[in-house]
């Protein structure tokens, strides 16, 4: 009786060299890569919980809720100019601030007749 005439067993798994050299998978190489899968898994799990916004205010003591920090654009990246942009201009604004001639999201002097594209009635 020669090597290949020997059934496989029950379990479906053959001792054939050829088959390890085809690619088939041995129980200790499973291992190792779900070991692998669930150490990654691991890890990333605390990045997402915490997450990364440089921005959030970090608490301490009577604080309120953290917030982001204002930041403001510049004015070339709202495409502002100093006249009005038909009956829109930065004194009917909901952001413009009039006792200091500066806006709540645009960096900068701004002009009471000026106008950008985050103009919002106020």
């Amino acid at each position: 009786m020669n090597r290949n005439d020997i059934p496989p067993h029950r379990t479906g798994v053959t001792h054939d060299a050829d088959a390890k050299a085809q690619g088939a998978e041995d129980p200790g190489r499973r291992r190792v890569l779900r070991g692998a899968l669930a150490v990654g898994c691991t890890l990333l799990i605390p990045v997402t919980l915490v997450g990364c916004d440089p921005k959030m205010k970090v608490l301490s003591g009577d604080d309120s809720p953290a917030t982001p920090q204002a930041t403001k654009v510049s004015q070339a990246s709202v495409q502002y100019q100093t006249n009005p942009n038909g009956g829109e201009q930065c004194g009917q604004c909901q952001h413009f601030i009039a006792e200091s001639n500066n806006c709540q999201m645009v960096a900068g002097n701004i002009s009471n007749t000026g106008w950008c594209s985050l103009w919002a009635a106020a």
